[in-house]
């Protein structure tokens, strides 16, 4: 089973709080980003390829880091930039 650590990192420049995922050898595998001015949300995979488990515990747990937006606003309300059909 891998073993991964979280820590929150703010971006001034970007108006931005990151979710940053590293592994034990201490490199970022996994970010979610939270842009305030935008009120979106990205989240970036830098590893060819991760669980889905894993995926799904990332993106909990930032939730709870990232919290809402600036203005107060629930990340449940990011602005999306695509649709997926079913």
């Amino acid at each position: 089973m891998q073993e991964f650590t979280t820590q929150v990192a703010s971006n001034i420049q970007n108006d931005s709080l990151s979710l940053e995922v590293v592994n034990k050898m201490g490199e970022c595998i996994a970010v979610v980003e939270r842009f305030d001015t935008e009120k979106t949300l990205r989240f970036e995979l830098l590893t060819s390829s991760l669980d889905v488990a894993c995926v799904q515990a990332i993106l909990e747990i930032a939730q709870k880091e990232l919290r809402a937006f600036e203005d107060g606003t629930p990340l449940s309300e990011a602005k999306r930039d695509c649709h997926i059909s079913t």
